[in-house]
């Protein structure tokens, strides 16, 4: 099944903030039309410039090129049937999902903002220290890490897997259950990104290799995904101006 969803994520010129829109569409011919991406960045780019957070103000706010509003823009795409093809009479339908505009909130001036997004996830990564490729490399690391609770049904598989050879092998039940509390200590409920891990885009570093070759530390990452919820990692507060809806946050990155 194709998402229906599409995620844009834009830094601005100084690498200070980011903006972040999601957009639905029911088909995916909309993206194709010329008129859907330049409306598209257009948005992102209102957001990045107006430090817009909240989505009835993006809705609201009029567009310079036409003196339309943005949400009168969306009727005016829909009206016009944006994306429609020879071979689909699909009637268009586009919404605005989330919108958030994230400022670099430390004050040095070796702390850098990265972005990475595929269309469908997305990552916000702020690092004090080292530099702005340093900060991209990790917002890649953010987007390639799978949520832990995804892989829930994977553990319990493994914990069956134990049991079993744990019986074949003749072990005491005691020891069994110590085996099962054990691997069932792991909060599935939590994003867990690995600093022992390798670097997705340099697998000849490990995530704290990389940062400890230049000084650096992740102050906060923000992973969005379309029709799911934001995970925060944000030690320092330094979010709580925003309105993420169905928020899971990180307490700790694991070593």
């Amino acid at each position: 099944m194709k998402k229906k969803n599409i995620l844009v994520i834009k830094l601005n010129d100084q690498a200070t903030a980011a903006a972040a829109v999601e957009i639905s569409r029911n088909t995916i011919h909309i993206e194709r039309d010329d008129r859907f991406k330049l409306f598209v960045q257009d948005v992102v780019q209102i957001v990045l410039d107006n430090r817009i957070n909240r989505l009835e103000d993006l809705k609201a706010f009029v567009m310079p090129d036409n003196n339309m509003t943005v949400h009168e823009m969306i009727r005016y795409l829909i009206k016009t049937n944006v994306g429609a093809t020879k071979i689909s009479s699909i009637k268009s339908k586009i919404s605005l999902k989330k919108v958030h505009y994230i400022e670099k909130k430390s004050t040095e001036k070796d702390s850098f903002l990265g972005i990475c997004t595929n269309g469908h996830i997305g990552a916000i990564v702020e690092v004090r220290g080292g530099s702005q490729s340093l900060a991209k490399d990790l917002a890649i690391q953010v987007v390639a890490t799978i949520p832990e609770k995804i892989l829930q049904q994977n553990v319990k598989d493994d914990i069956d897997d134990l049991i079993t050879e744990s019986v074949i092998a003749g072990k005491p039940a005691d020891i069994i259950d110590k085996i099962v509390e054990k691997k069932s200590s792991v909060d599935n409920s939590e994003f867990h990104i690995i600093l022992g891990a390798r670097l997705f885009k340099d697998q000849t570093k490990t995530v704290t290799e990389a940062l400890k070759k230049e000084n650096a530390k992740i102050v906060s990452f923000i992973r969005l995904e379309t029709s799911a919820e934001t995970i925060i990692y944000d030690p320092e507060n330094q979010y709580n101006n925003q309105s993420f809806e169905s928020v899971l946050k990180v307490n700790k990155l694991l070593r």
